[in-house]
């Protein structure tokens, strides 16, 4: 039993690990510097709200079929979307500052 229980949470673990993006959000248009927020081991299927206004956010840890999109409005408003990519990106705001991103499976 306690060999079972370890394998699913060793397949678990990894399959998570698998998808562990990070997000740096920066106040420039710009990813190079430090960033103002590092957001760490980030599931895939889940969108990231920045909790403020950002004019560039990096993307890494992700693998080139994952989908990218970027909103201007927190919580990945469909009417907000300002761009999409696939696979690790750095984005820059255009006229108005990023605020969520949503990273697909």
């Amino acid at each position: 039993m306690f060999f079972k229980a370890s394998l699913v949470f060793l397949i678990a673990a990894a399959t998570i690990g698998t998808y562990a993006a990070e997000l740096q959000w920066y106040n420039t248009r710009s990813c190079d510097g430090s960033s103002i927020i590092d957001q760490r081991n980030i599931g895939c299927d889940t969108c990231q709200n920045s909790g403020g206004e950002y004019y560039a956010v990096g993307v890494s840890g992700v693998t080139d079929n994952q989908q990218l999109s970027f909103y201007n409005e927190p919580d990945c408003t469909t009417s907000s979307l300002v761009g999409q990519h696939y696979g690790n990106e750095c984005s820059l705001a255009g006229g108005t500052p990023l605020k969520s991103v949503y990273i697909a499976c």
